[in-house]
C-alpha cells in the first residue's frame, strides 16, 4: 500500500510541475509551435502567436493547480509511514484533480488560440 502512495505522489507532483514548465515555456514571447512539447490541439497549431497566446492564457490554471495540489500532496508524505491508504486514496484523488485542472487549462488554451486566429482573418 505504501507503493500505491508514492507512486500518487509522484504523479500527483509530476503532472502538475511538468504542466506548468510547459506553460511557462510556451507563454515566453519567443517559443514556436514545435513536436516535443506543449498544449498540442489543432488551435494552438494554426501559428506562433496562436501557440503563445494559448500557453498564456493557460498559464493562470496551471500557477493554480501547482499552488492547490502540490503543497496538499507534500503534506500527504507525513501519512505515508502512518497510514499509507490514506495518503494513496489523497494523493490518487489529488493527481485525477490535477489532470481535471490540465483539461479545463487546455479548453481556455483553445479558445485563446482560437481568439487569435480568428482576430487575424
Amino acid at each position: 500500500m505504501e507503493l500505491i502512495a508514492w507512486v500518487g505522489f509522484g504523479l500527483a507532483v509530476i503532472l502538475c510541475g511538468l504542466f506548468l514548465l510547459t506553460c511557462w515555456g510556451g507563454a515566453r514571447s519567443t517559443p514556436t509551435r514545435n513536436a516535443w512539447a506543449g498544449i498540442r490541439i489543432p488551435s494552438t497549431m494554426v501559428s506562433d502567436e496562436a501557440w503563445t497566446a494559448a500557453h498564456a492564457a493557460a498559464l493562470p490554471h496551471a500557477n493554480i493547480c501547482a499552488i492547490a495540489v502540490v503543497p496538499v500532496v507534500v503534506v500527504m508524505l507525513f501519512f505515508i509511514g502512518t497510514i499509507p491508504l490514506v495518503a494513496a486514496v489523497m494523493e490518487w484523488a489529488l493527481a485525477t484533480v490535477a489532470l481535471a485542472w490540465m483539461l479545463v487549462a487546455t479548453a481556455v488554451a483553445s479558445r485563446a488560440a482560437k481568439a487569435v486566429t480568428n482576430a487575424d482573418h
